[in-house]
């Protein structure tokens, strides 16, 4: 039941603010939820990364809350019973207008392998509605199909009015978290979106859910070069002014959606979504024969332009989370990754707000100091990467800075506190300054149109190459006709000799806790104690005939692709027959521009945008 009083008020039940929910309910904060809407609903973000698992089993560890750790690995997810999928790679295949893939054109870098991986592909409508349901759980009170309809701060807590289904009331809490995503009720209510974003990427978007996806061996007519197949991971196609993603689970289903520039692109209302979408896989061979044939089960949702950003994120009485604060685009899946560091970082603070009752905004300050840095940071690296789908050299220099600052990341994160996460930017690499400058320099050379393609391939291999990196650059620059494939187990001794140096960084050389984490770092690299451990559950699975060893085989390959089909909840309620009328009532709503958050009536069409969840992650 609602109450009168709470420490914190989260606005959104999405992935973000629920797991904040949990770790804030263990925590012993009085937590209160609420929703517009209710679940399930339909929503994207569906990839994680291996920093992303890093940081939220960490979280889970430190805070209690084992829910955390099992929905971002794949063991985890099925034995919730959740839709999901192992990813093991990022593949990236570069087209040409009219012409089939080409030999060589195709970029792998692998995922983490069991037992510390894979990633996970994830259906987002089961995995939010599962952790709303644990809710009860961590004494966490949440109240469905109700909206801030109004806030106020009387300079010691906010006090917020709340439409419910039982009429209206008011509610105070010490903090307003708004998790409310691109629609920032409270980013609105106080003019905090940039009016000309500072964000350098450009995309619009166009997505669904689909049924029919060929596996994309059978697309690309050459023998397979890697350690999984190619679609055993997140599938990016890439070309000139865009690129598509392809993410599958396990029930048959996959996410498709498309990114393309809207500067050269614009946006025309007059063509049916599925009719623009399709014009575009017809437009590249290898695309089509993996594409042609996909049928949506429920509405394409189109959008204008993705991108934006907040003057500011932290107020009197609020805080936005990165999901409500900003956005880049969804290459390189940075929502979940975002709001897994914007959690860490809160949930550091709150003891000390707790311990003093000083919930103020000097307190939560670093929190939106990083979260600009390391946004302005993450801009330039998925920019940069939009601007060289023009050339597949300049494309396959610059993926390196992506590579680059995955590792930086990753082992960065690794290998330090949760202390020196809360207090220094971290993603992408942004903790350290040298590398925020070669970005910067990388990025504005890519975005230079008055040099020739192969110049500035030639001056970002130079570049990258005078980096000390955990692979050779042989690497990067395979025979002709040979795809990029980069692994952490096959450049081992590179690799360790990389970690050795990295740790005696100045930014790290006084905060790395490397003991703690070795033998983590060991499974990543292949030979630690994790895999025997792994071998012999599996052993055990089998004699005793538990799902385990099914769940390994899966990874491994060795059973089928997919499960036997069965309908989502959206296919159960709504018949297809229903999608033009979906598209035109959600298009209608972007055309006029509602408003949204506090001032969006319910059941208006700018709500039914919203329940389509839009593009945004996490």
């Amino acid at each position: 039941m609602m109450q009168d009083r709470y420490d914190i008020l989260i606005v959104g039940s999405g992935v973000a603010g629920s797991m904040l929910a949990l770790i804030l309910g263990r925590m012993g904060v009085r937590v209160l939820v609420i929703e517009r809407g209710a679940h399930p609903r339909f929503a994207i973000g569906e990839s994680t990364l291996p920093t992303t698992t890093l940081l939220l089993r960490r979280l889970a560890e430190e805070h209690d809350v084992p829910e955390l750790a099992e929905i971002v690995h794949y063991f985890g997810l099925r034995r919730l019973g959740i839709t999901c999928y192992p990813k093991q790679h990022f593949w990236f295949g570069y087209h040409r207008a009219g012409q089939p893939m080409s030999d060589g054109e195709e970029l792998v870098l692998d995922t983490v392998r069991p037992p510390i991986g894979p990633d996970v592909h994830v259906l987002r409508e089961e995995l939010d509605a599962f952790l709303v349901s644990r809710f009860s759980k961590y004494q966490v009170d949440y109240s469905d199909r109700t909206e801030l309809k109004a806030f106020e701060y009387d300079g010691k807590e906010a006090v917020v009015r709340l439409a419910t289904r039982d009429g209206e009331r008011d509610v105070r809490a010490q903090l307003v978290v708004d998790a409310s995503g691109h629609a920032s009720c409270l980013g609105a209510r106080f003019g905090l979106r940039e009016k000309q974003t500072r964000l350098t990427t450009r995309s619009r978007s166009l997505f669904g859910h689909f049924r029919g996806v060929k596996p994309l061996d059978e697309a690309v007519d050459r023998p397979y070069r890697f350690r999984r197949e190619r679609d055993r991971g997140t599938v990016h196609h890439v070309f000139d002014g865009g690129w598509l993603w392809v993410i599958p689970f396990d029930h048959g289903i996959t996410s498709v959606g498309l990114q393309i520039d809207p500067n050269r692109f614009p946006l025309d209302r007059e063509v049916d979504p599925e009719v623009e979408l399709r014009s575009w896989i017809d437009r590249f061979p290898t695309i089509r024969a993996h594409l042609g044939e996909m049928r949506p089960i429920r509405p394409l949702v189109r959008t204008g332009r993705v991108q934006f950003s907040s003057t500011r994120i932290v107020g009197d009485g609020f805080v936005l989370t990165p999901h409500a604060a900003g956005f880049i685009d969804p290459l390189y899946s940075t929502g979940l990754l975002m709001s897994a560091m914007f959690i860490t970082r809160f949930a550091a603070i709150v003891p000390r707000c707790l311990a003093t009752g000083d919930f103020s905004a000097a307190r939560f300050q670093p929190v939106e100091d990083h979260f600009l840095t390391e946004l302005e940071h993450m801009d330039r690296v998925v920019g940069g990467t939009f601007a060289s789908f023009r050339d597949f050299q300049v494309f396959r220099q610059f993926w390196r800075v992506y590579t680059h600052s995955s590792v930086l990341q990753y082992f960065g994160s690794a290998a330090v506190g949760t202390e020196f996460l809360a207090d220094n930017p971290m993603l992408y690499g942004a903790a350290f300054p040298a590398w925020r400058e070669s970005t910067r320099r990388m990025h504005a050379l890519v975005e230079d149109r008055t040099r020739p393609a192969a110049e500035i391939a030639r001056e970002l291999r130079r570049m990258m190459d005078a980096i000390p990196h955990p692979f050779r650059n042989s690497r990067y620059d395979p025979p002709a006709g040979s795809p990029v494939h980069l692994d952490t187990r096959i450049d081992q001794p590179f690799v360790i000799r990389y970690l050795l140096s990295f740790i005696r960084e100045p930014e790290l050389r006084d905060h790395a806790r490397v003991l703690p984490q070795l033998p983590m770092l060991m499974d990543v690299l292949g030979f630690g104690p994790g895999r025997p451990r792994l071998a012999a559950r599996y052993l055990l699975s089998r004699a005793r005939g538990g799902g385990f060893h099914h769940w390994m085989d899966r990874i491994d390959g060795a059973e089928a692709d997919v499960e036997p089909a069965r309908p989502t909840e959206f296919e159960r309620q709504r018949p297809v027959a229903t999608l033009a009328g979906d598209v035109r009532r959600v298009e209608a709503a972007h055309q006029a521009n509602e408003p949204h958050g506090i001032n969006a009536p319910a059941g208006s069409a700018a709500s039914a945008v919203e329940r389509e969840n839009a593009v945004r992650q996490g």
